[in-house]
């Protein structure tokens, strides 16, 4: 295997300018459009050799009713290699809001095994924003990659075994939605879904992750802003943490920044409140 080309699991502009053209890169961008609020302008233009994937139609299971499912690890497999991705690439994401998308992809292929893979901080607007070169089309790879996916389940924990671990105070779960949606001041966007959180849950907006809470020209804040976020919410290196959010992708972001700060017990609940929400038998506060 190659050596790993970028250090962290976060990586700046300049980093990526620097190794535009290492043989072993391939830059990945996530097409999402933002949940819950609002985009003046679609950002234009792309990072030069980056190579699109829809996080709705490509990587996740569209047979399930649940948004944005786990895909199988054959299905990932295929988009991943149709991607370029092989087994010694050095896989960078970003997206068009600065910090959004672009987890899920990167939490994806770390979980499905790929480790050499890094997100950019602050994405296209951070990239545009240091008069780096961009083109208006994606890319297509020179050619299909050999990586194949291995699902590290304990990267994954479900409805049934988190229900048991928060009963047992094995894990903590930290909720990355607004509070308002925490608390069940507000509606769910989705249909259906009950309003409130997990039990004994931990309200962890997304937004507090990034400067200036801004989910639009985002970044992530510093790892000693981050270090004391989690600690203000007692959220220790020795908790066993799951992250849950509405349906799986905002809940990458803070699940990204703990990785990136140095935290190992760490899971996604895929299903998250589209799941946990609209199941009556499960409780709620």
């Amino acid at each position: 295997m190659a050596d790993r080309l970028f250090k962290e699991c976060v990586i700046s502009v300049e980093q990526l300018q620097q190794h535009l053209s290492h043989p072993d890169l391939v830059i990945l961008h996530t097409d999402m459009q933002p949940i819950g609020f609002e985009v003046a302008q679609q950002p234009q233009g792309s990072i030069p050799t980056a190579v699109n994937v829809d996080v709705d139609k490509d990587i996740s299971d569209t047979t399930r009713a649940l948004p944005h499912s786990l895909p199988t690890e054959e299905h990932f497999s295929q988009m991943m290699q149709q991607c370029g991705v092989s087994q010694n690439s050095q896989v960078v994401i970003y997206d068009d809001y600065g910090v959004y998308s672009a987890p899920r992809l990167w939490w994806l292929l770390t979980v499905m095994g790929h480790k050499q893979v890094s997100v950019l901080n602050g994405g296209l607007p951070a990239w545009q924003a240091a008069h780096y070169s961009t083109q208006t089309f994606f890319s297509q790879p020179e050619s299909q990659g050999d990586f194949v996916a291995t699902l590290d389940k304990s990267g994954v924990i479900t409805a049934n075994v988190l229900l048991q671990s928060i009963q047992n105070e094995q894990v903590q779960v930290v909720d990355a939605r607004s509070e308002d949606r925490f608390y069940g001041r507000v509606p769910e966007p989705r249909v259906g879904l009950r309003q409130g959180h997990i039990p004994k849950a931990v309200s962890l907006p997304f937004q507090r992750c990034l400067k200036e809470n801004n989910p639009v020209n985002g970044m992530l804040l510093d790892k000693d802003s981050l270090l004391n976020l989690f600690a203000s919410k007692q959220l220790s290196k020795d908790n066993n943490l799951a992250f849950s959010c509405g349906s799986g992708v905002t809940a990458c972001i803070p699940l990204l920044a703990a990785t990136w700060c140095g935290f190992n017990n760490l899971k996604l609940y895929d299903g998250s409140w589209s799941e946990w929400g609209a199941d009556n038998g499960l409780p709620i506060e």
